[in-house]
């Protein structure tokens, strides 16, 4: 029995056989139904003029002179070959010469669905460390992590923290967002204003905004006035109590993170 499946597998029986009326083509292995499964090509013209019977679906064809492998993807009575390895292979394969991209280029699909180096244009453009680039107007956010330790207590029932981070010239303030991770607790209340030193509602209309609970979130909106900056400028957080503000600070739960949203206009 042993001898049997091994010989239907036609290792030996077909190993070496050029295929009769067929130019340029090896049979190599056959399986029980007589179809070849494996096969040599000499050339990539040789094996595409393979097209007659016998064929198996999926019959693996070695190109000899490139290294090439090829599928059959057509049927026993009518094969079609795919190529599937490198050398000459079929135009939606990627081969090495698709993946060597020139610095700043990425792979776009073209025409047939190829890749090809293409270097991004218009809005955007990419680096080669992979930063991307893109032209004025845009939307750009800075964000400052807010923990209760990092506030100034003015020893009255206010205390700040500023941004390390300032909004150009020529931003144009969209709001802010505050997600409160600890709720700025040990007063009866505690709110948030967005400014800066000497005017600390500039980018707020509404300073009822309260981050005295736990897991919430709260934005704004800067004053119409306020909205486009036209000198550098350094945002201050800005946390109001009821009684004192130390008694804030004693409590040591507050913590959130204030980002604000702008677009950059030149």
């Amino acid at each position: 029995m042993f001898r049997r499946a091994f010989w239907r597998v036609g290792v030996l029986g077909f190993e070496g056989k050029a295929k009769q009326g067929v130019t340029g083509i090896t049979e190599l292995a056959k399986d029980s139904s007589d179809n070849l499964v494996l096969i040599a090509g000499d050339s990539a013209a040789d094996i595409a003029a393979a097209t007659g019977a016998g064929f198996a679906v999926g019959c693996l064809c070695i190109e000899t002179d490139t290294g090439a492998l090829w599928v059959n993807v057509g049927t026993v009575l009518v094969a079609s070959w795919q190529g599937i390895g490198p050398g000459t292979i079929g135009a939606k394969s990627v081969t090495a010469a698709d993946m060597a991209l020139a610095a700043g280029t990425i792979p776009i699909g073209q025409a047939g669905g190829a890749g090809a180096a293409e270097t991004m244009s218009g809005d955007a453009t990419i680096a080669a460390n992979g930063a991307l680039t893109l032209a004025v107007p845009k939307l750009k956010t800075i964000s400052l992590s807010c923990p209760i330790a990092s506030f100034t207590d003015n020893t009255d029932t206010t205390g700040y923290i500023d941004f390390v981070s300032t909004l150009p010239v020529g931003a144009i303030v969209l709001g802010w967002k505050a997600v409160v991770t600890g709720g700025f607790t040990g007063d009866t209340s505690a709110v948030i204003k967005i400014g800066t030193a000497g005017s600390l509602d500039d980018l707020t209309t509404d300073t009822n905004k309260s981050v005295f609970t736990n897991a919430t979130s709260v934005g704004g909106v800067p004053k119409t006035a306020k909205a486009y900056i036209a000198a550098t400028y350094t945002p201050r957080v800005t946390v109001t109590g009821t009684a004192d503000f130390t008694s804030i600070v004693t409590a040591a739960n507050g913590a959130m993170v204030v980002s604000l949203y702008y677009i950059q206009s030149v």
